[in-house]
């Protein structure tokens, strides 16, 4: 998969800045991870592990892999209880239309 500079923005900002900005915490496999230690590259490597994707590269992933990896990503931020800024306002945008 070619990694476009659009993607990186919304990968390293919207979904691992704000998990770095926002929790302390991540439990998998009731064990808890303390985020606030962890630099960006840190806490892309925990996401890797977590979602079982090793030490694959984001480059090394075809299209659907990494729509699946960040999907996976989505829903262990939310058996932690929280939802990335870039979901909430979706949210906020699709009610507004509605």
């Amino acid at each position: 998969m070619k990694i476009s500079q659009g993607f990186n923005r919304l990968y390293w900002g919207a979904i691992i800045g704000d998990v770095e900005k926002n929790m302390e915490t991540i439990i998998w496999n009731n064990i808890k991870f303390n985020v606030k230690i962890l630099d960006k590259q840190g806490l892309h490597n925990l996401f890797k592990i977590m979602t079982l994707r090793g030490d694959k590269s984001l480059r090394e992933m075809t299209s659907k892999d990494v729509v699946q990896y960040l999907e996976d990503i989505r829903l262990l931020l939310s058996e932690n209880g929280f939802t990335l800024e870039i979901d909430d306002e979706d949210w906020d945008r699709l009610i507004k239309n509605m």
